[in-house]
């Protein structure tokens, strides 16, 4: 006879009572029904969860849908003749990331271009610099060449 009463179906296993206790998720495997053994229980894929409303209406399960778990515990309470696992979440589920990802490639390749148009800019000035530094030698060529012809002609001071 079920204590709980069967609330939902967990990867085909019919659970009577799930509840949290901080960052830890209980639930509640009543042992009077045939497929909820130890074995059983302890091979239940949990990076996999499946959740069936068994009385659709009702409080919905409290383990979110999606996410992945890690079993820290499993025990057994002789009061409710029940095994109750102890989870942990082990991976959550962001929803649907592709959107996202579309545009962190638009990002990526727009920082690129970006990066690339700086390059060349930063090229081309360089080439400036260099042109500007030649004149500037000329330029000083040239006034040591004016200065030299003034001595030359004796207007030098």
């Amino acid at each position: 006879m079920s204590y709980y009463g069967i609330k939902w179906r967990i990867n085909g296993h019919r659970v009577g009572y799930c509840h949290r206790f901080g960052d830890a998720y209980h639930v509640v495997f009543e042992r009077c029904f045939e497929e909820n053994t130890l074995e059983a229980v302890e091979n239940i894929d949990w990076t996999n969860v499946e959740i069936t409303e068994v009385r659709p209406g009702e409080n919905p399960c409290i383990l979110p849908a999606g996410y992945a778990f890690v079993v820290q515990d499993i025990t057994y309470e002789k009061s409710s003749n029940a095994f109750v696992v102890v989870l942990a979440v082990g991976k959550q589920y962001w929803g649907d990331v592709t959107p996202y990802q579309a545009q962190i490639a638009e990002l990526t390749a727009a920082s690129a271009a970006k990066d690339n148009e700086l390059s060349e800019k930063n090229a081309l000035i360089a080439e400036k610099e260099q042109q500007i530094a030649q004149k500037d030698s000329k330029i000083a060529e040239m006034a040591d060449a004016e200065q030299a012809a003034k001595i030359l002609l004796g207007e030098a001071d």
